[in-house]
């Protein structure tokens, strides 16, 4: 416990991904007594939709490797992200998460309860949730890059995961498109993504050829640091 906190006393802000339906594969499998809720969590090498409002919008994906190092941590498998339904922990040996060439895997073992059947079994079932997301730390430098797309919008790639927090189903995407929505995103949600912009820029100024290079540097330093391991 004293290891995650200093991770996180360390890390920047945390942060949520909504991953939509149609880039996942999460599905209810089993029958009662024995059921479990396993599929892709989070692909890689994925744009996400366009998130954010005004003049700070981005799309960002996750690189291959961002999970690595973090998935031994004591990891939750929350519905909603919410601490009152908790469907599983990893070290309680309820939720297995691995990784491979298309991205981050989960297994949730799931209790025969009647709350996790009404709840998120039967919706997942009938369709009705359709989507996941997972909580995530960056390590204060170095966990992503920015650069600037042909369009002129901005381009995040996550890069190294300080620590993870939880994972699982989700019942509304996590960047909803409502005015109301963009505020609350604005206030609360992008708080990562914006602190680690303003980092960027304050170290590779705000030329888009500047930024370019600078993520082609960092990509070639963490292939390079893989090849040593």
């Amino acid at each position: 416990m004293r290891a995650r906190a200093r991770v996180r006393r360390q890390a920047m802000k945390k942060e949520r991904r909504y991953i939509p339906i149609g880039d996942i594969e999460l599905r209810v499998e089993g029958e009662d007594g024995a059921q479990k809720i396993s599929g892709l969590l989070a692909p890689y090498n994925v744009w996400s939709p366009v998130y954010g409002s005004g003049d700070f919008r981005w799309r960002e994906k996750i690189a291959p490797g961002f999970f690595d190092g973090v998935l031994d941590g004591d990891v939750r498998a929350l519905f909603n992200h919410s601490p009152h339904y908790v469907l599983g922990r990893t070290t309680s040996r309820t939720f297995d998460l691995s990784t491979d060439d298309s991205g981050l895997h989960g297994v949730i073992h799931l209790s025969t309860s009647a709350m996790v059947r009404d709840l998120v079994v039967i919706p997942m079932q009938r369709g009705d949730i359709t989507g996941a997301s997972f909580s995530f730390y960056l390590p204060a430098t170095d966990g992503d890059t920015w650069s600037k797309g042909p369009d002129g919008l901005r381009e995040r790639v996550l890069l190294k995961a300080a620590a993870i927090d939880d994972a699982g189903p989700v019942t509304f995407p996590f960047y909803p498109t409502t005015d109301v929505g963009v505020r609350s995103l604005e206030a609360r949600h992008a708080e990562g993504a914006l602190e680690s912009l303003r980092r960027w820029e304050a170290e590779h100024g705000t030329e888009p050829a500047a930024w370019r290079q600078a993520a082609l540097e960092r990509e070639r330093e963490l292939r390079e640091a893989e090849l040593v391991e």
